[in-house]
C-alpha cells in the first residue's frame, strides 16, 4: 500500500512539471510585454503605444531616444499604419538612428509630426525617398524646423524631391524654407497647412491587445491570428493585416499538410531577406509536408522566403496579388503558376532553381536579378514590352551586377523579346533603357532560337553568353547602335564577354540596309555566310510567323 501511494505521488509530480514546462511555453495569455511590446518608453521624458487602429503614438516632452533594445515595436511593425508625434516633442531623435526608417515603419502611409517640434535630426532615411513605397503624406505642423539638410546626402540626387511624398506644412515658416533650400522640394511636393489650423488629436487611447497564445491558437500580427486542427493538420490564419509574427505557429510546421489564409489577410511578411542566408524566418520556410495553400483574394504581399524549399507544387495566386518578394519561391517544388496583370513586382531570387515549367510575363513589371535563374523546366521565355529589371545584389562580395534573370536555366529553347528592357539599381535609380541585359539568358544551353522586337538599342555584355546550342537569332529591331564585340577578352582563361555565343556559328536575321546590321559587322559577328536578309515586310511577317512556328 505504500508502494501504491509511492508511485501515485510520483506520477503525480511528473505529471505537474509536464504541465508547467508546457505553459511555459503556450501560456493562456497575452504576450509578455517585452515578447511582442505594444507600448513603453523611448526617452527620458517619451513614451509609446499602438493604438486598436494600427497607429504608432509618441507623446511627452523633450528629445525621442532610442532605448538600448532598439525601438520598441520593431516586431509588430508591419501592422502600423500611421505615426502620430504629440506636442511635447521637441526633436524626432536624439541620435543617428532613423526612428522612421522605412526598415521599421515599412507600411506607414502617414507621418506627422507637432509644433513644439525643432530638429529632424535624421529621424528619416537620409537620401532615401525611394525607400518608403507607401508613405504618401508628411504633416509638419512645426514653423521652426530648420535642419532639414540632414536628410540629403550630396552623392544622392534629389532624394525627396519628386518621390511622391507629400510635405504639409505652413507657408513661409522656416520648416517650408528648409525643406525647399536643403531637399530641393518645389511645389509638387508641398501642400500647405491653412493658418490657424491645430494638429488634430488622437481620440483613439487604447493600446491594441494581442490574440491570446495557447497551445493551439495565437496572434500572427497585431490584428491576426493562427489556429491549428490536430485532426485535419491544418493551420489557418484570420483577422486582417498581416502574418507578421512567425515564432509559435511554426510549432506545428513538421506536421502541417494544409493552410488557409482567410479574407482580410492583406501580407505575408516574416522575413525580410538581407542576403541568401537568412531564408530560416520565411513564413513557411520548413513545412516539410504542406501539400496545399489557400491564398485569399485581400492578400497584395507574399514576403520574402514565404516559401523557400517548400514541397508544393502547385499554388494559385490572387488577382490582388501585387508583389512577390526575395527568394519567395526559391528551392521550392512548384510547377504551374499564373501572374495576374496586378502583380507589378516579383523580387531578386523570388523563384532560382524552382521547377516551373512556363510564366506569363506582363507589361510594366519589375524583375529583380536572378529571379527566374535555374528554372531548367522552362522551355519558352516571352518578354513583353516596358519590362524593368534590377541589378542583382546577391554575390560575394555584396556589390550589384547584371540581373542574369534567367540565367543558367539549361531546359530553355527559345526566347522572344517585344521590346528592350529598363535596368535600374536595387533603389530604383534607372541605368538604362531600351536594352536586353547583361548575363539575362547567360548559360541557357538549350538555347537555339533568339527573337528580338521592337526598339532595341543595345545588348548588354554575356547577354547570350554560354548559349552554346543557339542556332538563329532574329533581329527585327533595325536601331541597335551597341553591343560588345565578338572576342572581347575578359581575362582568364576562356572568359570572354561577347554579347551572343558564336560557337555553333548561329544565322543571324537582319532587315537590310539597317542600323542593326552595321552594328553586328562592325561588331565582327555578321558574315556573309551567316546572315540572311528580311529585305521586305512581306518577308518579314512570314520569317515572324516562321519563328514563331518552331517548337
Amino acid at each position: 500500500m505504500h508502494i501504491s501511494i509511492k508511485k501515485a505521488v510520483s506520477s503525480a509530480l511528473a505529471i505537474s512539471m509536464l504541465i508547467t514546462s508546457f505553459s511555459t511555453n503556450f501560456a493562456s495569455t497575452t504576450f509578455a510585454n517585452d515578447v511582442y511590446p505594444t507600448s513603453g518608453s523611448i526617452g527620458e521624458n517619451a513614451e509609446w503605444f499602438i493604438n486598436s487602429d494600427g497607429v504608432l503614438v509618441i507623446s511627452g516632452t523633450g528629445d525621442i531616444a532610442k532605448p538600448s533594445d532598439g525601438w520598441g515595436w520593431y516586431k509588430l511593425k508591419n501592422d502600423i499604419n500611421e505615426v502620430v508625434v504629440e506636442d511635447g516633442i521637441t526633436a524626432a531623435c536624439n541620435t543617428v538612428s532613423s526612428i522612421f526608417s522605412s526598415l521599421f515603419m515599412p507600411n506607414v502611409s502617414k507621418i506627422t509630426l507637432p509644433p513644439s517640434l525643432t530638429k529632424f535630426n535624421r529621424c528619416f532615411d537620409p537620401g532615401a525617398g525611394d525607400n518608403y513605397p507607401c508613405l504618401k503624406d508628411i504633416y509638419v505642423y512645426s514653423r521652426n524646423v530648420s535642419d532639414a539638410s540632414s536628410f540629403y546626402d550630396s552623392y544622392m540626387s534629389n532624394p525627396w524631391a519628386g518621390s511622391g511624398k507629400i510635405w504639409h506644412v505652413f507657408k513661409d515658416s522656416e520648416t517650408d524654407k528648409s525643406l525647399r533650400n536643403d531637399l530641393k522640394l518645389t511645389d509638387e511636393d508641398i501642400e500647405y497647412i491653412p493658418d490657424g489650423e491645430q494638429m488634430p488629436s488622437v481620440t483613439n487611447r487604447e493600446t491594441v491587445k494581442l490574440e491570446p497564445l495557447n497551445d493551439t491558437s495565437g496572434p500572427a500580427g497585431l490584428f491576426s491570428k493562427w489556429e491549428w486542427n490536430n485532426s485535419s493538420n491544418t493551420l489557418t490564419f484570420s483577422g486582417k493585416g498581416t502574418i507578421s509574427i512567425g515564432n509559435d505557429y511554426k510549432n506545428y510546421s513538421e506536421e502541417t499538410e494544409h493552410i488557409v489564409i482567410e479574407e482580410g489577410i492583406t501580407q505575408i511578411k516574416t522575413s525580410t531577406v538581407a542576403n541568401l542566408r537568412d531564408y530560416n524566418s520565411g513564413a513557411f520556410y520548413g513545412f516539410k509536408q504542406l501539400k496545399d495553400i489557400q491564398l485569399p483574394n485581400t492578400l497584395t504581399y507574399i514576403g520574402d522566403a514565404s516559401f523557400y524549399e517548400t514541397p508544393l507544387t502547385s499554388i494559385k495566386l490572387p488577382e490582388s496579388l501585387e508583389e512577390i518578394g526575395k527568394i519567395t519561391f526559391s528551392n521550392a517544388n512548384i510547377e504551374e503558376i499564373t501572374f495576374s496583370k496586378n502583380l507589378k513586382i516579383i523580387g531578386e531570387n523570388a523563384f532560382e532553381n524552382a521547377k516551373i515549367k512556363s510564366i506569363n510575363l506582363h507589361e510594366g513589371m519589375t524583375i529583380g536579378g536572378t529571379a527566374f535563374s535555374g528554372c531548367n523546366s522552362l522551355k519558352e521565355i516571352r518578354i513583353p514590352k516596358d519590362v524593368k529589371f534590377n541589378m542583382t545584389t546577391f554575390n560575394a562580395a555584396g556589390m550589384a551586377r547584371p540581373p542574369a534573370t534567367f540565367s543558367n536555366c539549361t531546359g530553355v529553347e527559345k526566347v522572344i523579346i517585344e521590346d528592350g528592357c529598363r535596368i535600374t539599381e536595387a533603389f530604383g535609380t534607372i541605368l538604362s533603357e531600351n536594352g536586353i541585359p547583361g548575363l539575362i539568358f547567360d548559360g541557357c544551353t538549350l538555347l537555339n532560337t533568339v527573337i528580338i522586337r521592337g526598339n532595341v538599342d543595345y545588348i548588354s555584355t554575356k547577354a547570350f553568353g554560354n548559349c552554346s546550342a543557339l542556332t538563329d537569332i532574329y533581329f527585327y529591331n533595325t536601331g541597335l547602335k551597341t553591343i560588345t564585340a565578338k572576342n572581347s577578352y575578359l581575362g582568364g582563361g576562356d572568359n570572354y564577354s561577347d554579347s551572343i555565343d558564336t560557337s555553333k556559328d548561329p544565322k543571324f536575321h537582319v532587315v537590310k540596309g539597317s542600323k542593326t546590321e552595321q552594328t553586328l559587322k562592325n561588331a565582327g559577328y555578321l558574315t556573309d555566310d551567316n546572315t540572311e536578309y528580311l529585305t521586305d515586310f512581306t518577308a518579314l511577317n512570314d520569317a515572324i510567323d516562321k519563328a514563331d512556328a518552331i517548337d
